[in-house]
């Protein structure tokens, strides 16, 4: 079984025991989410699923920036989900999807920092009114990914360390050489134990998550979307209960199940202030894509 044990088993091999207990401090449970590649039919509607087409109400379209249709990337039925979101943070019920135009073939650039250019809709009615949703005329075949249903399980997550790491490291007193060892030695070595714990002999797929600590590949995501969401600058001096308050909502990378066609250094980030996570305001997430 992984967890709290383990995480103190790491540091102490690490030699870093001196920090134990407030790095177990900084364990936050995610829901860890295994795509396995799945004809459509075969997901029953309103299920929790990736690619292929949602399962919207009449209600809500399918969302666009310009001309052009946003790629479905995932919906979560929430009551699916509860049993393994141990911080109660998501709603119990209802459909939560996220929505992404980045990475497609017919779009040139990457356009995180245009907030029309991602969605995330959570719809919480009557779920005998969704119908899977038709493709839009003017959606490419890039722009659509593989269906897939999903595995959940909980999983522990800490900080990610090094130069991209977050500003809790060296708030606990760990020096640049610490960090470093923390990395490899207690962060990296946990998910690790993580990969050998699954079921060896299945399609190679990547973990997405829910909730937790981003694995972060550039910056801070928290500081970065206190930043770019505000229209701050790094040189401004930010706040840091604002700061802190920022969660992952839902982060995917390339996923050879999934068909996501971005490369493997290249992940999408969905965040959220922990205010609107509480208060059900969704549709102020704000997004992020890093790549090394």
């Amino acid at each position: 079984m992984i967890d709290e044990q383990t995480v103190r088993e790491l540091v102490e091999a690490a030699n870093l025991g001196q920090f134990a207990d407030e790095i177990v401090k900084l364990i936050k449970p995610a829901i860890a989410i295994r795509a396995r590649r799945t004809p459509e039919d075969d997901i029953a509607i309103g299920k929790s699923k990736f690619g292929g087409f949602p399962d919207l109400p009449p209600s809500i379209p399918w969302p666009t920036w310009q001309d052009y249709p946003l790629s479905f990337l995932a919906q979560f039925n929430l009551a699916e989900v509860a049993p393994y979101d141990l911080e109660n943070l998501l709603p119990k019920s209802g459909v939560l999807y996220f929505f992404s135009l980045d990475g497609r073939e017919d779009v040139s650039e990457w356009l995180w920092n245009i907030p029309a250019t991602w969605r995330v809709i959570y719809y919480d009615d009557d779920l005998s009114l969704l119908r899977r949703a038709d493709r839009p005329l003017t959606l490419p075949d890039s722009g659509i990914y593989f269906s897939c249903k999903t595995e959940f399980e909980v999983q522990i997550s800490l900080p990610y360390g090094g130069i991209h790491g977050t500003r809790q490291l060296g708030q606990i007193g760990l020096t640049e050489e610490q960090d470093e060892i923390y990395t490899w030695e207690v962060f990296f070595a946990l998910d690790e134990k993580y990969r050998e714990s699954r079921e060896l002999g299945t399609p190679p797929s990547s973990i997405q998550q829910l909730l937790g600590w981003p694995l972060t590949v550039q910056t801070d995501l928290q500081m970065s979307s206190e930043i770019y969401s505000k229209g701050l600058s790094w040189e401004d001096n930010l706040d840091p209960a604002q700061v802190d308050s920022w969660r992952l909502l839902f982060e995917i990378t390339s996923d050879s199940e999934v068909g996501t066609p971005w490369g493997d250094a290249i992940t999408l980030y969905f965040m959220i202030h922990y205010d609107d996570l509480i208060e059900r305001n969704f549709d102020r997430v704000w997004y992020e894509a890093q790549t090394d």
